[in-house]
């Protein structure tokens, strides 16, 4: 059954009030390219993405368009894998800016379009075996889809680069410390994280990730992990029953590893009170979750990089040891 969710009809004169990256809406800036994608045109996603957030603004015919967006998201049966996760991503970076004023006649409809994204997403995280540098995107979509301000780390440079590798997009993060204000910026995590990244119990530098393997499969579990979002339609409720199982396994059936359990038990209690409370999930708890939704996706070494991100960080200038949490510019 198709979703209606409230949106502004197309031939509104409205659209011309709205702005858009490339200026004034207008029919050929924003409403053509939404009635392509409708009609399924893969290229009119971009199309629209383009016009309505630009350079981390997103302009006011985003909230007229997102209802669209995401309708179509929804229904949309006929594409590859990679590019239903793009979309995702996509809709999570204008979630993860919908912070501001959203005029009174289009906030009905990004409300439902919000709600009604979160549900699918999670759906989508909890069903499709995602790849390795672009699940944390999804999982940090669903954040923001439930309108925790944490979402908005999705601007930050969350990808597995690997040394040597060739940047693709030169984005970057910055820990800015809280008690001399020095600051540091990174391009990825692989580089540069660990010598300024402590362990919560030890405190010794955390260098050397190791890198987890998994030998034994399932394919009961995935099936499971499905019949259960159908049976409850709550995809944080699913994720805290799936958090709570013992031994833990991903949501495609593989087990969790020796030993990454007891590695990580304090941000497994983490990400268990996040996924109870996705909307209002602190900032510790989401980069617990983060780090677990990961792993669940089957990516151990991935997900135990980005959980140093739990820890403590060294300010290299007054050498305070600080929780990193307080420490990300976002």
């Amino acid at each position: 059954m198709k979703t209606e969710l409230p949106k502004l009809a197309l031939d509104s004169p409205r659209w011309e009030e709205l702005t858009v990256s490339s200026g004034k809406g207008s029919e050929w800036a924003i409403v053509n390219p939404i009635k392509r994608m409708c009609e399924g045109d893969r290229d009119a996603w971009e199309a629209v993405c383009a016009q309505v957030i630009h350079q981390g603004t997103l302009w006011n015919s985003g909230y007229a368009a997102l209802p669209w967006m995401v309708e179509s998201l929804v229904s949309f049966s006929n594409g590859e894998q990679s590019q239903l996760t793009q979309r995702w991503i996509d809709l999570g970076f204008i979630a993860a800016e919908c912070s501001g004023t959203i005029p009174a006649d289009l906030a009905p409809g990004v409300d439902a379009a919000l709600k009604l994204a979160e549900l699918h997403c999670l759906r989508f995280l909890l069903r499709v075996p995602i790849a390795e540098q672009k699940v944390s995107y999804v999982v940090l979509s669903c954040f923001a889809f439930a309108g925790n301000p944490n979402g908005s780390c999705l601007w930050h440079f969350f990808d597995p680069r690997l040394p040597g590798k060739p940047f693709i997009q030169q984005r970057f993060f910055t820990c800015l410390c809280p008690r001399c204000e020095d600051d540091l910026e990174w391009h990825h995590l692989e580089n540069g994280i660990a010598d300024y990244c402590y362990g919560s119990e030890n405190k010794t530098p955390m260098v050397e990730v190791p890198l987890w393997e998994v030998t034994e499969r399932s394919t009961t579990c995935g099936d499971q992990i499905r019949h259960d979002f159908e049976s409850t339609q709550e995809g944080g409720q699913v994720i805290t029953q799936w958090l709570e199982s013992h031994p833990l396994r991903t949501f495609q059936g593989k087990p969790f590893p020796e030993g990454f359990v007891e590695t990580y038990t304090d941000q497994l209690k983490s990400a268990i009170a996040a996924a109870r409370t996705i909307k209002d999930a602190n900032r510790h708890e989401v980069l617990s979750l983060l780090g677990i939704m990961v792993a669940c996706q089957g990516h151990f070494e991935w997900a135990s990089r980005l959980l140093l991100l739990t820890g403590e960080f060294q300010c290299p200038a007054c050498k305070a040891k600080i929780p990193f949490e307080q420490c990300l510019d976002y």
